[in-house]
């Protein structure tokens, strides 16, 4: 019987020149201020070692710069992270071969806006000069969870085998650079097939999602501190799927909603799922693209050309080695998806942090957070009894509500967050009693 879906075929907008060799994945990023200045930054692994590395392009497909590797791996980037106290934007890859030391290293960039249309400078690698080994005996597929409670950053690893995964802290060394130290091994007993390349972490709602090539997408929590490595669930097991799951990535939404996008390589179609029920939404057949293995995609507008974001698709060695940008608005209505969200290019919180000595802020505001999905409630202690206002805010500083404003008159109260605005993630509550204030994050 044949398998009942919606299909639509999209038609590319761009296409980016043949790198030579066997191009894998990309990481979209998006200029803080000029969306047109935005790049794509694809991955070039090899065998010819003279063409391989990171390959930058900008939105009309024109190369930029290119980085030396041996053979990189799943390059993802973040926005705004701070190491030894200072901020920018990074992209780290895995790298199969460093060096002399053969698969097992991680590599650290920072991203230097000012040079996003120049010829070169747009890529400078910080990681630490003793290298970040990955705990893999050869690195494979990898990702970035950035943690929304503190904003530590983490990559995950995958093994050219069906051994555990590895999550590595990324850390400033206090000398400029980035270390790394693997923090927690699990999950290889449930890879079904024979390994997993493709992985994309959702930051806001707290998921790794790896795709187990033959078999299905694992799902685990993100936060090692959880201490939970058991699987929470897996999908993607039919759906017309055909031959391996490589690629997969995220369309997000500000309010925690949107779309995952994973490559059916045997069959050089798009799988789509919703980003929270994990409901299989329809299949995208891209126009030149075949037997696929990365793709990346943003719910950030870029330009006139991409004014609701756009997806990054490899399309495939048999199609030349080049990657093809698709506008995410033909997605959205050949699948009957929800309206796209423009979502805002994250930004360093501009919330009001704690305005009192931290010595004493313990003890002015706590906030409980209740995990219940259904209850979605946040408790609160007071040191003061009179009026309070408590707002919460997303991630990037976007006011969201207002929870409570007004007296209280008693030491505490008991807020419920049910509102449309609101799904399951992280999220920031800023909470002013009197003349103090505290913010805290809050996952649910």
């Amino acid at each position: 019987m044949a398998f009942a879906q919606t299909t639509v075929s999209i038609s590319a907008k761009v296409t980016t020149s043949p790198t030579g060799n066997d191009v894998d994945d990309a990481a979209i990023w998006i200029h803080p201020t000029d969306p047109l200045k935005s790049v794509v930054i694809i991955n070039d692994k090899g065998p010819d070692t003279a063409k391989s590395g990171l390959y930058v392009y900008n939105l009309n497909g024109v190369l930029l710069q290119k980085v030396y590797m041996y053979q990189p791996q799943n390059p993802d980037m973040r926005y705004n992270v701070t190491f030894d106290n200072i901020t920018m934007d990074v992209l780290v890859c895995a790298d199969r071969k460093s060096g002399d030391t053969a698969f097992n290293k991680i590599r650290v960039f920072k991203i230097n806006p000012v040079n996003a249309d120049a010829s070169g400078g747009f890529l400078t690698e910080i990681t630490s000069s003793a290298g970040i080994p990955t705990g893999q005996t050869q690195a494979y597929g990898h990702a970035l969870y950035k943690r929304p409670s503190d904003g530590a950053l983490f990559s995950i690893v995958s093994s050219y085998s069906n051994t555990d995964f590895t999550q590595i802290r990324l850390q400033g060394d206090g000398a400029g650079k980035v270390k790394g130290t693997v923090i927690r091994k699990w999950g290889g007993s449930d890879i079904k097939g024979d390994m997993c390349e493709g992985i994309c972490c959702d930051d806001e709602i707290g998921y790794i999602y790896i795709c187990d090539e033959n078999n299905q997408i694992l799902k685990y929590w993100a936060d090692p501190d959880k201490n939970s490595n058991t699987l929470v669930s897996s999908f993607a097991k039919t759906d017309g799927i055909a031959g391996d799951r490589e690629g997969i990535n995220m369309y997000r939404c500000d309010n925690n909603t949107g779309y995952i996008l994973m490559s059916s390589q045997g069959n050089d179609q798009i799988k789509v799922y919703d980003r929270v029920t994990n409901e299989f939404k329809g299949t995208i057949v891209p126009e030149g693209m075949k037997d696929c293995d990365g793709v990346d995609v943003t719910a950030i507008p870029a330009g006139a050309k991409f004014p609701h974001g756009f997806a990054a698709i490899h399309l495939g060695t048999m199609a030349g080695s080049s990657y093809s940008f698709y506008d995410w608005s033909d997605i959205a209505a050949g699948l009957s998806l929800n309206a796209p969200c423009d979502a805002a290019r994250p930004v360093v919180s501009s919330v009001t942090t704690n305005h009192v000595p931290a010595a004493k802020s313990e003890n002015i505001v706590r906030v409980y957070t209740s995990f219940d999905q259904k209850k979605k409630t946040v408790k609160i202690r007071l040191a003061e009894k009179g009026r309070v206002r408590a707002t919460i805010f997303n991630l990037q500083g976007k006011k969201i509500k207002d929870l409570y404003n007004g007296d209280v008159r008693n030491n505490g109260l008991t807020l419920a967050l049910n509102c449309n605005e609101l799904f399951s993630g992280a999220y920031m509550v800023e909470i002013v009693n009197g003349s103090l204030i505290k913010v805290e994050h809050i996952v649910f």
